[in-house]
């Protein structure tokens, strides 16, 4: 709820076949290739009945915060709401590197008319 104002919102997590290669190394210093698969996060916003926003996001959507080299070897795991304030919605993206404490997290406002913009957390 925001004010008198009452949302619904939809978050589903699918997953894909896009392979994600992370290169790690044994105790005989050969290479081991882990393969992880990627996701593709729907997020839909409601007011009432009427749809507000619904999209998909791929971790390339984020590409503007983060390096080639760290996409190349991230998954986009999850998108959990954080709150709702005057200018919209606002999500907390999580895009991390499979099996190592390295995350990111891109906070994804979706506003009230519809649009999205994202913001990196420092």
């Amino acid at each position: 709820m925001y004010g008198s104002q009452r949302y619904h919102c939809y978050v589903q997590v699918n997953p894909t076949t896009y392979k994600v290669i992370k290169r790690t190394y044994n105790d005989e210093g050969v290479a081991v290739d882990n393969i992880y698969h990627d996701n593709i996060i729907n997020l839909a916003v409601y007011h009432g009945a009427s749809k507000v926003f619904s999209s998909d996001f791929h971790k390339q959507d984020f590409k503007k915060y983060l390096t080639e080299e760290i996409l190349k070897q991230s998954v986009l795991s999850d998108m959990i709401y954080n709150r709702l304030d005057e200018e919209g919605i606002h999500y907390d993206a999580f895009i991390g590197i499979p099996d190592s404490p390295s995350g990111y997290v891109v906070d994804v406002l979706v506003g009230y008319d519809g649009k999205v913009k994202f913001e990196m957390y420092k």
